[in-house]
């Protein structure tokens, strides 16, 4: 659950995010078009891997984002020092600078 939210997100190979309103049980579907590999949440942000993409909401700001340049599915990601690491089946990592206060 990202930090400052009462929603909890999960992702599966059907190439949906379920997003679970853990106060009145609704359930809302983002579908990513790509099956998701690996789900991040880091503050208000939940990054989620997919093919060729990272994609980001912040639930605070309701912003979302689609990080370009990972190549193949992405399988890892890891935030650290305002930088995000996505890991890839193809064996490449890819580093992005992030501005997560904004």
């Amino acid at each position: 659950m990202p930090s400052g939210s009462d929603k909890l997100y999960t992702g599966s190979k059907d190439k949906n995010v379920m997003v679970w309103d853990c106060q009145s049980g609704q359930v809302g579907v983002i579908n990513l078009g790509g099956e998701v590999g690996c789900m991040l949440s880091e503050g208000p942000w939940v990054f989620v891997g997919a093919p060729n993409v990272v994609k980001a909401w912040n639930t605070q700001t309701s912003m979302d984002l689609s990080l370009n340049g990972p190549v193949g599915q992405v399988y890892a990601l890891v935030v650290g020092n305002d930088l995000l690491f996505a890991g890839t089946q193809l064996q490449h990592l890819r580093v992005t600078l992030l501005l997560l206060s904004h």
